[in-house]
């Protein structure tokens, strides 16, 4: 059993893991505030813009006519929760775009750093110069 938790501590402790964490972390709190934004931001001025319609508390009631008999408790479909849980995935996927495509950019800039110069095509070496020139003073005899 000492064995498997030092395994298991050795796992957790290596760097991928880690940085896997902080991304939950810190996606965890971006996803709030995306979702304070949609919320308290974006769709009030939807409303707004749609005559003061709380766009989140738009339903479709499923069973009218039971719920208007009294017989039933309303069964409802979210379509305004939908829409804001929409936008707000539209944005945190954007900002992941953003961000995949800035660090796309950087490691090209890197990879273009690192690539080494082109070198130049190699020129004849000394014996095939001195063969060249053995070869041309035999022609001249």
């Amino acid at each position: 059993m000492k064995k498997f938790f030092h395994e298991f501590k050795e796992f957790a402790m290596r760097g991928n893991v880690l940085d896997m964490a902080i991304g939950v972390v810190i996606g965890a709190a971006f996803g709030k505030i995306t979702t304070s934004l949609v919320n308290d931001i974006i769709m009030p001025l939807i409303g707004l813009i749609t005559g003061g319609i709380d766009l989140t508390q738009w339903n479709i009631v499923l069973n009218r006519a039971a719920v208007a008999a009294g017989d039933a408790a309303p069964v409802m479909l979210g379509i305004g929760n939908l829409l804001a849980v929409i936008l707000d995935f539209i944005i945190v996927a954007f900002a992941m775009f953003l961000l995949v495509k800035a660090m796309n950019k950087l490691a090209a800039l890197k990879k273009k750093d690192e690539e080494p110069a082109p070198e130049e095509p190699a020129g004849p070496t000394t014996e095939e110069l001195l063969a060249e020139i053995r070869d041309l003073l035999k022609e001249q005899k």
